[in-house]
């Protein structure tokens, strides 16, 4: 799990992105997701790959990691309304940076659940890889 602070810069940016593409937040971390919404909505989940000292006297530190954001349509819709979402994230994304949280790498749309309507849902995924210098 990523620190704190990545995980509030980086969800508060997706929150406001996905609110002026009118796509609906749900959060999923430690929280029943059983009442999403039937139109396109979002989450996001963070891993850290590892922190790094730069220097042990001033206590400069790097961590790196990934946050995946997930874009989910009811199955049966095709994919054209995910992907375009999941276009529209990652060219917002490319080169965002927040204070000390800095988003170095996007990777393109993938799909989430293998093509299948998983639970009733077709989803698509967003990898951004973040570094956070504390």
């Amino acid at each position: 799990m990523s620190s704190l602070t990545v995980r509030q810069v980086i969800q508060d940016e997706l929150e406001t992105y996905l609110a002026s593409a009118s796509v609906n937040f749900v959060e999923t971390v430690n929280i029943d997701s059983g009442n999403t919404p039937n139109s396109p909505w979002a989450t996001v989940s963070f891993t850290s790959y590892g922190n790094e000292n730069f220097s042990f006297e001033a206590g400069k530190g790097r961590e790196t990691g990934a946050a995946d954001i997930y874009v989910y349509v009811r199955a049966g819709q095709g994919d054209s309304i995910a992907v375009g979402i999941a276009d529209g994230l990652a060219i917002h994304f490319n080169g965002f940076s927040s204070g000390d949280v800095v988003v170095v790498n996007v990777a393109p749309p993938n799909e989430a659940t293998a093509g299948q309507g998983l639970g009733g849902w077709y989803g698509v995924l967003v990898s951004l890889d973040y570094q956070y210098y504390y």
